[in-house]
């Protein structure tokens, strides 16, 4: 489209609301009177109007990571809140900074600032590792504790074992003809005669 024909297009297009608002924006003077990219400048501030830097990094300063917030969703949250702050050739350096310091585990903090010649991307793999480490360690501290707790139930009710009737008479009674632990038809007096009534013992 010729530059002659964009700002009769866009007015023709933008509606009658839109184009009330613009006449109030560029009053006294008119729209048409306007070339284009003034119009669509125009516009942008009233409906997109660029953040106050100043307003952006305080918001980034004040974040800290929240209780239970993973360390990515912490650093992802301060590349967003960023974006407007114009930090520039800075920013990595900021990002570290904010991260570092603003951690809740302290045991990845302190290790972090004992890192000699720490970088934000440095900063973020090294508490991930620990985190994800630290993770770890419990899980296997948790399935080492379970281990012999069920060893020591299972040894405490062991399966009695089954003792044949036989043996569980002879264990307990033995032979009922005299004194002896042996069966009672291994006796060695089962065809003995009593000398006092002269029957033979049953």
């Amino acid at each position: 489209m010729t530059e002659e024909k964009q700002v009769p297009a866009l007015l023709s297009l933008i509606g009658g609301r839109t184009y009330g608002l613009l006449r109030d924006l560029t009053a006294p003077d008119l729209p048409a009177t306007k070339t284009y990219p003034v119009l669509k400048k125009i516009l942008q501030e009233h409906y997109s109007p660029q953040p106050l830097v100043i307003a952006e990094r305080f918001r980034f300063q004040k974040r800290d990571q929240r209780e239970g917030e993973s360390i990515r969703d912490y650093n992802a949250a301060l590349r967003k809140l960023s974006e407007n702050c114009s930090f520039g050739e800075f920013l990595n350096d900021t990002l570290g900074d904010r991260l570092v310091c603003e951690l809740k585990a302290e045991h990845i903090q302190k290790k972090l600032l004992r890192e000699p010649d720490l970088t934000y991307q440095k900063a973020l793999e090294v508490a991930i590792a620990i985190k994800t480490a630290t993770k770890d360690a419990v899980e296997l501290q948790r399935q080492h504790v379970k281990a012999p707790v069920n060893k020591i139930r299972k040894e405490k009710q062991p399966v009695p074992k089954k003792i044949p009737v036989t043996k569980k008479f002879e264990r307990i009674k033995g032979s009922y003809r005299c004194t002896g632990t042996h069966r009672p038809q291994d006796c060695h007096f089962k065809d003995a005669i009593c000398h006092k009534c002269g029957k033979k013992a049953i």
